[in-house]
């Protein structure tokens, strides 16, 4: 008898144990699962698009000062000047606005390369219109085109988002006939090719490059189609054509609708990312063929030099900042309110926000002073 109270004794207390072991594992516990391509913890994910400084860029020249690009991650390119043609480059601090002049050349400059290294200008020399790379390490100038007579350059100069390539687009006005340029700064060599299927009546928006070279997006715009800058509705539609460099021609993959403005851009050699009609975020995977729509409504977007990051606006005048990775956009956070950005740059190291653009005011306000006065430029610092 005594035996048996022991075991059952036994028995009861290993259930017991058991039973409070359990407890203490149910206990309530919240585990955080993190996808792993970004292994920081998740208060700095949170706090990675936090405001902590705005910068107004060219306030004492906001008539003449034209930002080109950054030229690190404390420092930005601009043009300065009255005149097209004798405008300055110059570095400047935009923490402090102090600026060094690099050069006062007879040229126009156009943009410079996403790693500050390079800056594409055009010059007009003895009845020949040049284009140049200048170099400002070195304070070196390229010659790397020249436009015949007949011809003119139709696009903006545009960079591949490596720095590698840069690329324009020629054409002569009574010819139905347009040729990509690219020139690679590697092997300081030019590169021209056709644009297939080309009408008289389309305008280019864009033409640039993937990082290994092989592909193009260019975006299109009917004449008939060209939006009114002065009204708030859409009555454009851009296209952009995903093609690839196959011997002396292009090869034309996939055509897609886009928003009036045309943004679009790579997301790698193989995904292009871009705004659908209906203000759907997409993005277009070759390899597979397949679209998957990220986000809706928003109007443009411009997305970080590592291609981790992405600025968007909503509403035209709100401007977002969030985590890009894979098919998911994620840590959403309003970083400014009251702008309509024309142009958003990031800068190397995906820190700052360089936005241009008009203030609510100048879009609102009926005065005259606000419908002549110059777009904005600032810059947010994140941190």
């Amino acid at each position: 008898m005594i035996i048996r109270r022991s075991r059952w004794m036994l028995l009861f207390l290993l259930i017991s144990v058991f039973l409070s072991g359990c407890t203490w594992e149910l206990q309530s516990k919240t585990v955080i699962i993190r996808d792993v391509e970004d292994d920081r913890p998740l208060s700095s994910i949170n706090e990675e698009f936090e405001v902590s400084k705005i910068y107004k860029l060219f306030e004492r020249e906001a008539s003449n000062g034209i930002f080109l690009g950054w030229a690190d991650n404390d420092h930005i390119w601009g043009t300065f000047g009255t005149k097209a043609v004798s405008k300055s480059l110059e570095r400047v601090d935009f923490k402090s606005g102090s600026r060094e002049m690099l050069a006062t050349k007879n040229i126009e400059w156009k943009e410079a390369s996403f790693d500050g290294q390079y800056v594409v200008a055009v010059s007009h020399r003895n009845g020949k219109e040049q284009v140049l790379l200048f170099h400002p390490p070195e304070n070196k100038e390229s010659v790397i085109g020249e436009l015949s007579s007949d011809q003119d350059v139709i696009s903006p100069f545009m960079w591949s988002n490596n720095s590698r390539y840069v690329s324009y687009a020629v054409g002569n006005p009574k010819q139905a006939e347009v040729n990509v340029v690219v020139y690679d700064t590697n092997l300081a060599r030019m590169h021209e090719r056709p644009i297939p299927g080309w009408k008289m009546t389309d305008k280019l928006a864009s033409v640039k490059m993937s990082d290994d070279g092989n592909s193009v997006l260019i975006v299109k715009i009917s004449e008939n189609e060209l939006s009114l800058p002065s009204t708030d509705v859409n009555v454009s539609e851009a296209v952009v054509v995903y093609g690839s460099w196959m011997g002396d021609r292009i090869s034309m993959s996939f055509e897609q609708a886009l928003r009036s403005d045309g943004a679009c851009d790579f997301v790698n050699d193989d995904q292009i990312l871009f705004v659908l009609p209906s203000g759907a975020l997409a993005v277009y995977d070759r390899r597979n063929e397949s679209s998957v729509v990220l986000l809706e409504q928003i109007g443009t977007f411009r997305l970080s030099n590592d291609r981790k990051a992405i600025a968007y606006t909503k509403q035209k005048e709100d401007i977002y900042a969030a985590k890009l990775q894979g098919n998911r956009i994620w840590s959403e956070k309003l970083v400014y309110k009251g702008m309509a950005p024309l142009r958003m740059d990031w800068s190397p190291d995906n820190k700052k926000l360089m936005l241009f653009g008009r203030k609510s005011n100048q879009l609102s306000e009926p005065s005259i002073e606000n419908r002549t006065s110059e777009p904005q430029s600032l810059i947010l610092e994140f941190g």
